[in-house]
């Protein structure tokens, strides 16, 4: 096993962002492809009460009862939308592993549709399986936790319940590190490794934990500036065009430049979210090329 440097894993993303320009926008399109596709579904399945329903389950978030109402209002688009929702996963994801551990297989823009996209939609699938176990263990314990500090409500009991919570959580992302090598090694392997994961990254915890942690922070305030940026664009764009492309578009009634804007400023979030989504799969297509040292079938 070769070590690897965390803030090369980190960085990996926006190597790839600099010398890989035209894949980055290709992966772009086909970020924008998936949200128009996904508004189909909501089309197809909710109908014209598409955006009151979502809006009403973004507004219940705080509520469980009117959250678990409107999500069941929303389960013919989940049904519908996770299908696509996965198979776009499983492409961008082979896109970025391709670009860092197959980069001789640029053609269109690393992107394929294959075999070793269906592995990486089975594996998709199981992972997040595994992990809505871990976080409903994580509610659960939670949830006992809170319940015994409301009936009790000695500072003790509300300690050992924080406590339990912490470790609860602190396990969860214990195990999406010490599998989060799973993709690459099954995208650079070609056969679907699930848990082998845990053998590779065995003594590289807190590296793999650092990279990732860094990856994230520096992708996100590389979003937060390139949305101040877009914001603005958009701003001048949308006083120049005499309206507002987001509030209630009628696309049978609105202005071409209001159209213009509105699809402008799709195109710039879908822009905005491959780029971070590069620098955040690429991290750990790194890891484990520096890991394995190169040392995986072509």
């Amino acid at each position: 096993m070769t070590s690897f440097s965390p803030t090369d894993v980190a960085f990996e993303g926006f190597r790839l962002t600099r010398e890989r320009p035209r894949a980055v926008i290709a992966w772009a399109c086909c970020y924008l492809v998936f949200t128009f596709g996904l508004g189909i579904v909501a089309q197809l399945t909710l109908g014209a009460q598409a955006e009151t329903l979502i809006a009403n389950f973004r507004a219940a978030a705080n509520d469980q009862v009117a959250a678990e109402a409107a999500m069941q209002k929303l389960t013919p688009f989940v049904v519908g939308g996770l299908p696509l929702y996965f198979a776009f996963q499983a492409v961008f994801t082979c896109a970025v592993y391709r670009a860092v551990l197959r980069p001789r297989e640029s053609r269109a823009g690393f992107l394929r549709l294959g075999w070793d996209e269906l592995r990486m939609f089975v594996l998709n699938l199981i992972l997040s399986l595994l992990w809505g176990a871990v976080l409903f263990g994580v509610a659960m314990v939670t949830a006992v936790a809170a319940e015994a500090a409301s009936t009790t409500a000695p500072s003790g009991m509300v300690l050992i319940g924080d406590v339990t919570t912490l470790v609860m959580i602190s396990m969860g992302v214990m195990v999406l590190v010490r599998l989060s090598l799973a993709g690459p090694m099954t995208f650079a392997e070609r056969r679907l490794r699930v848990f082998d994961s845990w053998r590779l990254t065995r003594g590289s915890f807190w590296r793999l934990f650092g990279a990732y942690l860094l990856a994230f922070l520096l992708g996100v305030v590389v979003l937060l500036l390139m949305f101040m940026v877009i914001s603005a664009i958009v701003g001048v764009g949308v006083e120049l065009s005499g309206g507002n492309p987001f509030a209630s578009l009628n696309v049978g009634s609105a202005s071409p430049a209001i159209l213009a804007v509105a699809f402008v400023s799709q195109a710039a979030g879908a822009f905005m979210l491959t780029c971070f989504l590069v620098v955040w799969k690429a991290a750990p297509a790194q890891a484990y090329k520096d890991i394995t040292g190169g040392r995986y079938p072509p």
